[in-house]
């Protein structure tokens, strides 16, 4: 697992304050997108994907922090700012190594405190987080100004938009396919979920999600289970 490197005065920065709240939030997603796939590519499904919009991809654009590029954008800079394969690779044997001591030592791991890992030689940072599963959210709650969410299947039919998926019943069939006798049927926010991160590992935005779901399933059903 990789991770996307955001400088502490990156909040303060008079570009970034030019920037809308949405700007930012595409910025930030994008930026944990492009890690995960190594590239400072972004395309336009993966912009829709996340979330944004043509127009919030200009902002960056107009602020300098993503350049234009054929069939969508780019991060600018991003070699300058982002790990590299040898940076991530030296730093995963560091902390493969310093484990092991701590089992040696200890038979526990140490060295960790509120989600933070303090490494020697590199700067402390939060340990790469799990994808939320959003299945445990209250839709039935309220927003902080009083006004209700959207419902149930209004939430769910918006993230399906977001992720590209025209027919969430082809996913279900796919993945329930694969799963084990005994197992509790997916909710609809976890075949998302499911499908995000599938989409995700590809090389470019599918034509069809239902269709590259489908053949994930049948090719490496073991790697679909392991993003439950």
């Amino acid at each position: 697992m990789t991770w996307f490197k955001v400088d502490d005065g990156w909040w303060s920065n008079p570009d970034t304050l030019e920037l809308s709240l949405a700007a930012c939030g595409l910025w930030s997603k994008a930026g944990s997108y492009c890690g995960h796939r190594k590239s400072p590519f972004v395309s336009k499904q993966a912009v829709r994907m996340l979330g944004g919009t043509p127009k919030l991809a200009s902002e960056l654009v107009a602020v300098g922090y993503w350049d234009v590029v054929e069939g969508g954008w780019q991060f600018h800079n991003w070699e300058e700012y982002q790990p590299d394969d040898a940076e991530r690779d030296k730093w995963r044997e560091r902390k493969r190594r310093q484990r092991e001591a701590s089992r040696d030592s200890h038979g526990t791991v140490t060295g960790q405190s509120r989600g933070v890992t303090q490494m020697s030689g590199i700067p402390s940072r939060p340990d790469p987080v799990p994808e939320t599963d959003i299945t445990h959210l209250d839709l039935n709650s309220t927003k902080g100004d009083g006004d209700e969410i959207e419902s149930d299947e209004e939430f769910i039919a918006q993230e399906a938009t977001k992720v590209g998926i025209r027919d969430l019943r082809r996913i279900r069939r796919a993945v329930e396919a694969i799963m084990p006798a005994d197992a509790a049927p997916p909710s609809d926010a976890l075949l998302i979920d499911i499908t995000r991160a599938i989409v995700m590992d590809a090389s470019e935005m599918p034509r069809s999600v239902e269709a590259y779901v489908e053949a994930a399933c049948r090719r490496t059903p073991e790697n679909v289970l392991q993003t439950f």
